[in-house]
């Protein structure tokens, strides 16, 4: 919200430094984002009266101005702007101030005339985008009184109060010690009431819980004056007319939102507020014919919608230039509706912002008279007496018990009951009863996020300054917990990760259901999220490879090839954890594709073995060996370069290919290498998740070699598990060191060479130890899998 510190300055009946203010509403909670220094600050940009002008000697086009700016002698300033006159009251920039384009203004003479500084456009100041003359400012505004600033200002969801200048008025005062006062229309009204001349119906009453609305007649629509117009700039609107402006200008003056309806254009005099029907349709100010749905609610007449309630208007209904009479609308609307309403038709305006965020419900009515008494002052007209008011009961806000000790527990402070009341006071609230014990505070109605003492609280502390409150150490005795199985794994997994050259990824949570589909998931069966920011995010992930997946087509398409990341987080496979329906559980994958990292020699592509080596290596680190068996029948790996990971009989994960219809479906450029593993199966086999550390052996080693003939569908990750198993506590490492097949191998068969390290930790081996061993070893292969030697 942007905010004029002239404006807002009008409201305090007292004066604080412009940097002093500025800090003031910081210290309230309200972030100022921007500055933009029109003056108020360097003193450079004042306000000027334009004394005289006379043609330039040798410009057609320019003008020889003399211009009061408060300090002394008038200045000479040559202007190029067609609308400058005597009289006029303007934005004046003194040699050395710097606009907000950038601009620094220099002594500097043009055609011949020095010129003393500069007559501002509204674009020039950024108030507006107009740049066709010099802007005109109010008559009786003070000559040589600095101009203003600007502050950009982020108010948090949950204060909504604070979304007007009154309200941000408010809080600066109360920081102070003051207190602000709203503004007290005075109504002239006819002797004829509203009632008979307006019909008003609500049946959406949970949707519009109240509903008011005025009648003004025989308004002349027109400009609005200047006063008017340079709020509404300064607050980044622009000026429409007299009727639109003034519910702006309450709009951003109390943070009520209105409607002005053409009263002659609504069929039968009549305010139906209703749902709409599935498929109606009705066209918007701004042009577009929307089809709405029986879940959006509708301001309507006799014939049809005349606005979308709290969103924007319609457009048969729009005050024009022809407009006389006109219908006031002040309501409250439920913000759910209105949140999703504008979400649903992709609209979104000053008042739905508002409007979904919570209004005053109880000050509605004040917005209402304020709006019809500027009305009346500014185009003229009757104002009818009274307004309809339609309205359920409003919720029963309890009254809040504050107790002084829990305020100072709290805060660490020692404030009396007095000084409790007096913040509260000054911000609105209403003490009920108080004592040196406890207050009974009753929250204002703009105050929508105060429910429970600590609510109060926070008051209080805001109002005290949280400067002021000292810090103290918290007497307490920190022990930390002992992390479970599960962290140390993971742990131990990002360091293994990193040490073998991945970096850590993160993704978001959700996915679309196209990607989930892609990795072999039925994305109905999915949980899926309620209010999806995009339909790129709307079912929670089953799996991280989708992630990992986009992150390498990402790369890629940045021109870096070499890809090595990994992740670590949670996925959702509903049923797959009994414990819990929505099946979280925790994952790990990697990812690699492209080529290895450069060498003297050069340099070659990942393959399958450098992701499956990252994967024995992190196995050793958990102090478990990881077998592999061929996955042919995979939505995510290639059928014939992927294999299940395996921690004895039970499957924890996969590695291998991408398939290629996965890859292609997401444009990726050459083979990409993955694996998922699932670490809560893991953690629960790999013990305490670590390897116990051994000392360096003493005793040499043994290397004995064998040639065996086998089946040749059998899988040689089985041949190493039970060479090493039937070795026992001598059989330290089994590996391949030769496959074969052809001649002297009988056809179906193959030769594989294995090579076995054996050693003992207390002894040198015997040969007829090592050569039972052995036999023990060949014997074991045959029973199993039929392995032969070979002749």
């Amino acid at each position: 919200m942007r905010i004029s510190l002239r404006w807002l300055k009008s409201y305090l009946n007292f004066d604080l430094p412009v940097d002093e203010l500025l800090d003031t509403i910081t210290m309230a909670g309200l972030e100022v984002e921007e500055e933009i220094d029109l003056g108020m600050r360097s003193g450079k940009l004042v306000i000027g009266r334009v004394l005289e002008t006379a043609p330039h000697p040798q410009a057609d086009k320019l003008t020889l101005c003399k211009v009061d700016a408060g300090a002394g002698e008038p200045l000479s300033i040559v202007c190029g702007a067609p609308n400058v006159r005597p009289g006029m009251v303007v934005p004046c920039a003194l040699i050395g101030a710097t606009l907000p384009n950038g601009l620094t203004l220099e002594p500097r003479k043009i055609r011949g005339q020095a010129s003393e500084g500069m007559l501002c456009a509204a674009d020039e100041i950024e108030m507006g985008a107009d740049h066709a003359g010099i802007m005109e400012l109010p008559a009786d505004w003070p000559v040589g009184e600095r101009f203003d600033m600007l502050a950009e200002i982020k108010v948090t969801p949950n204060r909504p109060d604070c979304l007007n200048v009154l309200g941000v008025a408010r809080e600066v005062a109360a920081m102070h010690g003051r207190k602000v006062f709203p503004p007290k229309p005075r109504l002239r009204e006819t002797l004829s009431r509203i009632e008979g001349m307006v019909k008003l119906s609500v049946a959406a009453k949970a949707q519009c819980p109240r509903y008011t609305c005025r009648l003004i007649r025989g308004a002349k629509i027109g400009e609005s004056p200047l006063w008017m117009k340079r709020r509404l700039e300064a607050s980044g609107l622009r000026s429409i007319n007299n009727v639109v402006d003034v519910t702006n200008y309450v709009l951003l003056e109390l943070g009520h939102p209105l409607h002005a309806f053409d009263y002659k254009k609504l069929a039968g005099g009549e305010i139906r507020v209703r749902l709409a029907e599935p498929g109606e349709r009705m066209k918007i100010i701004d042009g577009r014919e929307l089809e709405l749905t029986g879940e959006d609610l509708l301001i309507a007449d006799a014939a049809g919608g005349v606005a979308l309630a709290g969103v924007m208007g319609g457009l048969e209904s729009e005050v024009t230039a022809d407009t006389t009479d006109i219908l006031l609308e002040a309501a409250y609307f439920d913000p759910v509706t209105i949140r999703r309403t504008s979400k649903r038709h992709g609209i979104s305006t000053d008042s739905s912002y508002r409007f979904e965020r919570g209004t005053d419900r109880e000050g509605m009515v004040l917005a209402l008279n304020r709006a019809a008494q500027l009305i009346n002052e500014l185009a003229g007209g009757e104002v009818v007496r009274g307004f309809l008011d339609v309205q359920t009961p409003p919720p029963d806000r309890q009254p809040i018990v504050l107790e002084v000790a829990r305020v100072n527990d709290l805060l660490g402070l020692e404030l009396s009951g007095t000084q409790i009341a007096d913040y509260l006071v000054n911000l609105g609230f209403e003490v009920r009863g108080s004592g040196p014990h406890a207050l009974i505070v009753q929250a204002p109605s703009h105050r929508v996020d105060i429910f429970r003492d600590v609510d109060l609280i926070e008051e209080v502390a805001r109002l005290h300054n949280y400067n002021n409150i000292p810090s103290t150490l918290p007497r307490t005795r920190l022990v930390p917990d002992a992390p479970s199985r599960l962290e140390v794994l993971v742990e131990a997994m990002r360091d293994g990760l990193a040490e073998l050259g991945f970096s850590e990824s993160m993704s978001y949570s959700f996915i679309s259901e196209s990607q989930a589909a892609a990795v072999g998931f039925d994305p109905a069966r999915q949980p899926h999220v309620a209010n999806p920011l995009t339909v790129d995010q709307a079912i929670m992930r089953p799996s991280l490879l989708p992630g990992l997946v986009r992150a390498v087509g990402y790369n890629q398409n940045q021109d870096e090839p070499t890809v090595a990341l990994f992740e670590i987080g949670k996925v959702w496979r509903p049923g797959a954890v009994a414990a819990d329906p929505a099946g979280e559980r925790p994952e790990a994958a990697l990812v690699l594709a492209g080529p290895g990292p450069a060498h003297w020699s050069g340099t070659r592509a990942f393959d399958f073995y450098d992701i499956k080596g990252g994967v024995e290596s992190l196995a050793a680190g958990w102090g478990v060996t990881v077998t592999f068996e061929p996955l042919t029948d995979s939505p995510v790996f290639h059928p014939g370069r992927s294999a299940w990971v395996k921690i004895g009989e039970r499957a924890v994960g996969e590695v291998g290919e991408l398939h290629p219809d996965l890859a292609a479906g997401e444009d990726l450029r050459g083979r990409v290498y993955a694996a998922r593993l699932e670490l809560d199966v893991i953690g629960e086999l790999a013990g305490a998740g670590a390897a116990r550390m051994k000392g360096i052996p003493r005793l040499p080693a043994t290397w004995r070699d064998l040639a065996l003939v086998v089946d040749r569908d059998l899988a040689a990750g089985k041949l190493l598990e039970a060479a090493r198993r039937a070795g026992g506590a001598l059989a330290e490492e089994a590996v391949i060191f030769d496959v074969y097949e052809g001649e002297h191998v009988e056809p179906g068969k193959k030769s594989i060479g294995l090579s076995l390290r054996l050693r003992s930790h207390e002894k040198t081996l015997t040969e007829e130890e090592i050569r039972a061993v052995m036999e023990k070893v060949t014997r074991s292969l045959g029973k199993q899998f039929g392995a032969t030697l070979r002749g």
